[in-house]
């Protein structure tokens, strides 16, 4: 892994960490948490987008679409639920939230023609991996309702599989 990668992954760690801190005093909670997923869920639909529109093998542009359509189907599950339970959700733009990724997003956007696809996959391997350390230390120890639980543990499964077709990609084109 690069410098360069390296820094954005702990640079992602860290917003995950203050994102699940929301701030002090405020406990992960079934808002923060519904929160968090979507913006999460926003964040890699918009860097698969981008996988879609740069990705210069046949297998990022399909990987990225797979992507899109899960995260797509995960925010809109989520979403549901939210409005069915009238639950009063954090802005997951506030400051301490996931809304500064959009820097990483710019980053990934202007990769060289002819990197981009390494730099897409070490993104999402990154990504994907953070996402599933904080389901499984954070996310599925504070979820109290018991639907948002549900979702969660159907979330993570997808998750697990999307990160190891992403991985299985990644080493298909010889990307670290």
């Amino acid at each position: 892994m690069n410098m360069r990668a390296l820094g954005a992954f702990f640079a992602l760690c860290c917003l995950w960490h203050q994102g699940v801190q929301a701030h002090p005093g405020h406990p992960l909670d079934d808002p923060s948490i519904f929160a968090i997923f979507d913006q999460a869920n926003a964040v890699d639909i918009s860097a698969g987008k981008l996988g879609v529109e740069r990705g210069e093998s046949d297998a990022v542009r399909q990987l990225a679409s797979a992507i899109i359509s899960l995260r797509s189907d995960l925010q809109a599950r989520s979403r549901a639920l939210v409005n069915e339970r009238k639950i009063a959700v954090i802005d997951p733009n506030a400051p301490g939230q996931l809304g500064q990724y959009a820097e990483n997003i710019k980053k990934l956007d202007a990769s060289p023609k002819g990197a981009f696809d390494a730099a897409y996959l070490r993104h999402e391997i990154n990504f994907q991996r953070t996402l599933i350390f904080a389901f499984k230390r954070s996310f599925m120890r504070a979820v109290e309702d018991p639907e948002l639980s549900q979702l969660m543990e159907a979330s993570l499964t997808q998750l697990e599989q999307q990160y190891k077709e992403t991985v299985a990609v990644a080493e298909r084109l010889g990307v670290e």
